[in-house]
């Protein structure tokens, strides 16, 4: 039920080789018909209509919501306003010179000569303009994404959206597909943390300019670094990515994005989850993520002092379902236990103690989650002891039958 990977007919991990041309990487419909059509989990395939829900109804909240705010900000954009409020902060960053827009317009041409130049170059099967379409879809998204990681501190993201979009924009190329996807949800990450970074700095008191270019320069190292680390992964990593791997290096993430290159590029949108889609009922999910934040809207507004309405963010709760796959329930269980604990009992009796200490909670979590993962990876897992250390705790994930693969009930293959 919870895997992110794809399967065939008879029960099997989906065989890609079997429906794709070797030479182009594209989908063979011949192929397909003598083969089989592609499964997914069933928490797979709700995964992926949640991210596009959350995507329609964060669309309607802020169009609901903030549309003043919107405008006004547009506004401002094609005014070129650089004027400053009137707070202490703006005030004693006067002092330092602005970052002029045309820095960031060079780098917005270094970044799409280059996308085009690796597509053309590394022959992807994208075409130039869909680096230019990419670039355009991640422009009007980085507006509601960034509303809601203002407001809330959650990022909403359009992975799938993008997918989708390339499913019908350049159908039948995965590896299209996944590049598209790649300009669409790294490029709004990316804008809204630099403007993050510049937010801090600016109450830090950080000049902009140096804060530019330390962000410029970090960008660049952590992905020519990232490039090569994963490089040297794939060259000296035996087993990588595999269920069998020693020092369980499983890549449950990159399983997903696999499965959904395969899903959106390969199979494409329609046969999945059109009209006449294995999964097509799924898609009226869309539309109710549109239609859902309006009524709450409406009740938030009719009665406005009503302490549920208030705490109830339709978005929010619809990207709860976004972590469904690779990961299951077990997974969100303690930190819906923590989030009561601090956000809602000590808040509540303890508020002195909260305004203190919360975050730094939050962060020694986070920090000793990092320090712990180091030790068990190189004590444990790098020198394959974890025999030495089964017990029950351990060992109980792999003890069920779904995950040795086994149903509880006989499948029969009946041909046609």
């Amino acid at each position: 039920m919870l895997t992110n990977k794809p399967w065939d007919k008879y029960g099997k991990r989906y065989n890609v080789s079997r429906v794709m041309d070797p030479g182009t990487l594209t989908f063979n419909q011949t192929k397909y018909d003598a083969y089989s059509p592609m499964y997914l989990g069933i928490a797979n395939a709700l995964r992926d209509m949640s991210f596009l829900m959350s995507n329609s109804a964060l669309i309607t909240y802020a169009i609901l919501y903030f549309h003043r705010e919107i405008i006004s900000g547009f506004k401002a954009a094609f005014n070129f306003r650089t004027g400053r409020g009137k707070d202490i902060h703006n005030q004693l960053m006067a002092v330092y010179p602005e970052v002029p827009e045309w820095w960031y317009l060079i780098i917005l041409i270094i970044s799409i000569v280059s996308g085009c130049v690796m597509v053309e170059v590394y022959h992807t099967g994208m075409p130039i303009w869909g680096v230019f379409f990419a670039a355009t879809v991640a422009v009007v998204m980085v507006v509601p994404t960034g509303i809601i990681l203002g407001a809330t501190n959650v990022t909403v993201y359009f992975n799938v959206l993008g997918e989708y979009v390339a499913g019908y924009a350049i159908p039948g190329k995965p590896l299209a597909n996944m590049l598209f996807k790649a300009f669409t949800v790294v490029a709004p990450a990316q804008t809204l943390m630099f403007s993050s970074g510049l937010k801090l700095g600016h109450y830090s008191k950080i000049p902009p300019r140096d804060l530019f270019w330390v962000q410029t320069i970090g960008a660049v190292v952590g992905a020519t670094v990232g490039v090569f680390v994963a490089d040297w992964q794939v060259d000296n990593i035996v087993g990588l990515c595999s269920d069998k791997q020693k020092a369980h290096f499983t890549c449950p993430n990159i399983h997903t994005f696999f499965t959904g290159s395969l899903t959106w590029g390969l199979m494409g949108p329609s046969r999945m989850y059109g009209s006449n889609g294995m999964y097509s009922k799924l898609q009226w999910l869309v539309l109710a993520g549109f239609l859902l934040p309006v009524p709450i809207w409406y009740l938030q507004k009719k009665y406005p002092k009503n302490e549920f309405l208030k705490y109830v963010h339709i978005p929010i709760i619809i990207s709860g379902f976004n972590t469904w796959v690779p990961y299951s329930l077990a997974y969100m269980i303690p930190v819906f236990y923590l989030t009561m604990i601090f956000n809602y009992w000590i808040k509540r009796k303890y508020e002195s103690w909260w305004l203190r200490y919360n975050y730094l909670v939050a962060a020694s979590f986070s920090i000793g989650l990092a320090i712990s993962g180091l030790v068990i990876f190189f004590s444990v897992q790098y020198h394959d002891v974890t025999d030495a250390l089964a017990w029950w705790g351990n060992t109980v994930p792999y003890a069920g039958l779904d995950f040795n693969k086994v149903s509880l009930l006989k499948m029969y293959v009946v041909s046609a």
